[in-house]
């Protein structure tokens, strides 16, 4: 079982996701995707089959993220790390974390929120 799938300084543009096959089915316990080009989180990119994922750390340092959909998150009740600083984020809806129930660390420093919501937090209970 792979622990680790980095796919740093790739010059992607958007993540590989399960959903469509992009990845395998088996998601390892950390995904990084630093140093990119990405600009939107999709929904449901890392689920498959209403199961729950064994993945725990999720890293998208320095890209272009400026859009994170709706169940983008859905399905990581085991990720217990986000790494989303120094993105282009400027506003995020209510319920974006709300299945991150183990969520331990959220980096959101260096983009450009101005407010956020106490109600995002909130779900995540």
């Amino acid at each position: 079982i792979q622990q680790t799938d980095n796919l740093d300084n790739n010059q992607l543009e958007k993540t590989p996701c399960v959903g469509n096959g992009e990845i395998k089915d088996d998601l390892p316990i950390k995904l990084s995707y630093n140093n990119n080009h990405i600009k939107r989180l999709e929904s449901f990119c890392y689920h498959k089959r209403n199961e729950n994922s064994r993945l725990k750390y999720l890293y998208f340092r320095n890209n272009s993220i400026a859009i994170i959909e709706k169940n983008a998150f859905i399905y990581l009740n085991n990720l217990i790390e986000l790494d989303l600083s120094i993105n282009k984020l400027s506003n995020l809806d209510d319920d974006v974390f709300s299945d991150l129930k183990s969520l331990i660390h959220l980096n959101l420093s260096s983009n450009q929120l101005s407010v956020i919501n106490n109600r995002i937090f909130n779900s995540m209970e």
